[in-house]
Order: structure tokens, then C-alpha cells, then sequence
């Protein structure tokens, strides 16, 4: 069986790029003929790649070429994700199996400029077109799942949820001891927070919540990893304003963006992980960390909400009250044992769903019933 994977952005610190590697890598490694057709990318290692040309201007990969390819590869099935390779794969449909990978689209609330909405107006036509010739369907979580379903009114068992998966082996407890040893004391706690730096992902609520953090918490520092001025530049610059409004200068530290392989030292030398995110059709860091075995405080929304159980993998706070997400992040640096236990639930959870050779056995089932 050929499968050949199609992203538009096959580059370092792309989520859904990450996901496709951890995918097409496990299915190599099993011996599988895979191929991953990209605009372009970086992502390459030892994994079959052939790029079909990336507009800059409207930032998508060409759909002329990408279909080309397609038809003359000819494998037996087309794995697309997100656009516009959701809407080659249905004009491919007449010719090769289509797969699609729905990793989710921005409501209009999010939307913060027009180039914004132009993207996710594009990306929505292609999704209705994609699902309409698809022969099965893949989704990152129930969340996504429940909305199609809404959206769309297609038959549930069409539709399959895969949660995306976490390399265990990096992404463990045991990272945590070398660091743990030079912590000077009990009072000194990290809080990290990974994602784009966004309106969306909500770091400005984060700061808000450290204003009251550090009333009874004055040692604690947060510090905020992630790409800046993706989909709003000036984002960065109001967010270090609010800071020193705050004067939380000390407190709350802006690292960046960091490469994924120092992602891993970063979870082990956190205390507690904790996002602001707003929206997310599934939230990568999330399932890192609690790999990681640290436990999580987030607003109880969108996938959040099937991720964490509240009181046992970490807490999550009525959206988006600040004030209740400081007393729940106040609640565990105040309680090491709680953060202990959670930790532990975390870890047991992301061997339970996030765990890369069970999530891809399921996906080569789905291949196999539709040959």
C-alpha cells in the first residue's frame, strides 16, 4: 500500500507539520511506502519528501501542481491536511482513496484581521468540498468531531478521532530529576506556557492572572515560549506593555520561539504548565506536558475540556476568569504533593492516548478497510 501525506508547510514549529512527521516517521519505521507532498518544507530527515511549489503571497501550495503529482503518483491512498490539500484530494477522489485530516478552523470571534478571514473563508469552502469526497475522515478530537457532525450533518461513523501523539521516551518524568536538584528552594516555582505568542492563545490572560499570582507568590516566574507576529505583530509589543504595567518584569519572561528539541528541558524544569489558549482544535502542548508528567491549569474550553480531568491531570478554570486561574495555579505551588499526583495522572493519561505506535495502528486499520 503507497500513502502519500499532503501539507502545504512542512516546516519546523508548524504544529500540524509535526504531527504528518511523527505519522509518516512511525509508518517508515513499520516498513510502510510513504511519501509526504508538501509546498514546501524543512521537515525532511529521512523521510520521502517532493515539494509541488508554495505561493508566498497567498500562502498556500499550488493546487495545480499538487494535483498533478497526485494523478501521476497514483497512490492507494491520499492523506490530506488542511488546506489546500483537502480540496486536491477531493479533486483527486475519482482516482485515489482521500483521507482527511481535520485539525480545525478559526470561528469568526478569532478572527483578527482580514487576512485572517481570508484564510479560514478559503479553508472553510475547501473543508465542506474535502469532507463531501473523502472516504473517511480523521479528526484530532472528540471537540472537532462534535462540530462537524453540527456543522456538516454527516454520518458519525465516518468520522474517526486520532489524538495527535507525543514521543514518550522525550517527553518524560525521568527529564525532570537533573533539574529538580538544583532548584534552590521550595518557594522559587516555574510556570511555562508554549505556543504562538497570540491574542488567541491567550498569554495576555496569563499575565492578568500572574498580577494576583504573585501577591502570595512573589517568586514564581512564567515564562512564555512560542513564535511571535504570525497572525498579529503588534500582539508581542502590547503583551510586554501589560507587563510593565503590571511591573511583572521579574515575573513573566517572553523566551520565544525555541527549537522543538530544547522543548523537552523546558517541560522538565516547569513546575506547573499553564495555557491561555482560547481555542484549539486539540493543543500539542498540552499533551507535552503531561508526558512530561507536570500538571496543567487551562480555561475549560474547546478540546481542553476532554483533555484535562478536572482535580486528576490538573484543573481548568470557567472561561476566561483570571481570577479563579491564579487561586487554581496558587493551589498547587502551594501543594507540591497535589502537583506530584497530578503529574503522575498526566503521564498515565498521554501513555494511555498519545502514545505514537497504538494511535498509528489505528490509522493503517482505517487504510486497510478502504482498499
Amino acid at each position: 500500500m503507497r500513502i502519500v501525506f499532503g501539507v502545504g508547510n512542512y516546516s519546523h514549529g508548524y504544529g500540524i507539520a509535526n504531527v504528518v512527521h511523527d505519522i509518516v516517521k512511525e509508518l517508515l519505521s513499520q516498513g510502510n511506502d510513504v511519501l509526504v507532498l508538501a509546498g514546501k518544507g524543512n521537515l525532511i530527515d529521512d523521510v520521502p519528501f517532493r515539494e509541488c511549489g508554495y505561493n508566498e503571497t497567498l500562502k498556500h501550495a499550488s493546487i495545480t501542481k499538487t494535483l498533478k503529482a497526485i494523478l501521476k503518483l497514483r497512490p492507494d491512498i491520499f492523506h490530506s491536511h488542511y488546506y489546500p490539500m483537502d480540496f486536491c484530494g477531493a479533486l483527486a477522489s475519482s482516482k485515489v482513496k482521500h483521507v482527511m485530516h481535520v485539525h480545525g478552523i478559526l470561528k469568526k470571534e478569532y478572527w483578527i484581521n482580514g487576512k485572517a478571514a481570508l484564510e479560514c473563508l478559503r479553508s472553510s469552502l475547501t473543508e465542506s468540498v474535502g469532507l463531501r469526497f473523502s472516504a473517511k475522515v480523521i479528526t484530532v478530537s472528540k471537540f472537532l468531531k462534535f462540530d462537524i457532525l453540527k456543522k456538516y450533518k454527516m454520518p458519525a461513523d465516518q468520522i474517526e478521532v486520532i489524538y495527535p501523539s507525543v514521543d514518550l521516551n522525550l517527553y518524560s518524568p525521568n527529564n525532570r530529576s537533573r533539574f529538580r536538584a538544583a532548584q534552590v528552594s521550595e518557594d522559587e516555582i516555574s510556570l511555562l506556557s508554549v505556543g504562538a505568542i497570540s491574542q488567541r492563545k491567550g498569554q495576555h490572560l496569563l499575565v492578568d492572572a500572574m498580577r494576583e499570582i504573585v501577591k502570595d507568590a512573589p517568586k514564581t516566574r512564567l515564562f512564555l515560549i512560542g513564535r511571535t507576529g504570525e497572525e498579529d505583530a503588534s500582539y508581542i509589543l502590547r503583551l510586554r506593555q501589560r507587563i510593565r504595567k503590571f511591573r511583572l518584569e521579574n515575573n513573566v519572561l517572553i523566551k520565544g520561539f525555541l527549537p522543538t528539541s530544547c522543548l523537552p528541558d523546558s517541560y522538565a524544569q516547569a513546575d506547573v504548565f499553564v495555557t491561555g489558549t482560547m481555542w484549539e482544535g486539540f493543543g500539542m502542548p498540552l499533551a507535552e506536558a503531561m508526558a512530561s508528567g507536570v500538571p496543567v491549569v487551562a480555561f475549560d474550553t474547546a478540546s481542553t475540556h476532554e483533555l484535562i480531568t478536572n482535580e486528576v491531570n490538573g484543573l481548568k478554570a470557567p472561561p476566561f476568569n483570571t481570577n479563579v486561574f491564579a487561586q487554581m495555579v496558587l493551589r498547587l505551588i502551594q501543594e507540591p504533593r497535589l502537583r506530584r499526583e497530578m503529574g503522575k495522572n498526566g503521564r498515565w493519561f498521554a501513555e494511555k492516548e498519545f502514545e505514537i505506535k497504538r494511535n498509528v495502528h489505528r490509522l493503517i486499520e482505517i487504510y486497510q478497510s478502504l482498499s
